[in-house]
């Protein structure tokens, strides 16, 4: 059974990678910090999201971020952004722009690394 404080600092940590993510995006413009890091941080801002307002268990917030993040650069390499007419800015950087394997890379890492957090440190603590 997850308990509130799971919960909460499962909130503090969307919030805390939420800053970093919007700060990444607004300073680092063309760096190599802002598109494989950001890729890093944004399933561990998704995976703290679920774990925050689901109740659903790690292993399945695992699975699900890992599949929603390798969907989405899939939609890229398979061109869905420009065949459904997209071009605003917005849709760019929910869906991104082009695929890449470091991105794949970079989402495995983030998912193992907030993971094995979850289950090494915070719920045995």
């Amino acid at each position: 059974m997850e308990s509130r404080n799971t919960k909460k600092l499962f909130a503090v940590i969307f919030l805390l990678v939420l800053l970093i993510e919007i700060s990444i995006a607004t300073i680092f413009q063309e760096t190599m910090l802002r598109p494989v890091f950001g890729d890093f941080l944004v399933v561990i801002l998704i995976y703290s999201f679920f774990r925050t307002v689901t109740k659903l268990g790690s292993n399945r917030v695992a699975l699900l971020t890992l599949t929603l993040a390798y969907c989405v650069e899939f939609a890229q390499l398979m061109g869905l952004r420009s065949r459904l007419g997209l071009t605003d800015t917005f849709s760019g950087l929910v869906l991104g722009t082009s695929f890449d394997w470091l991105d794949i890379l970079a989402y495995s890492l983030g998912v193992l690394t907030i993971y094995l957090t979850d289950i090494l440190l915070i719920r045995k603590g």
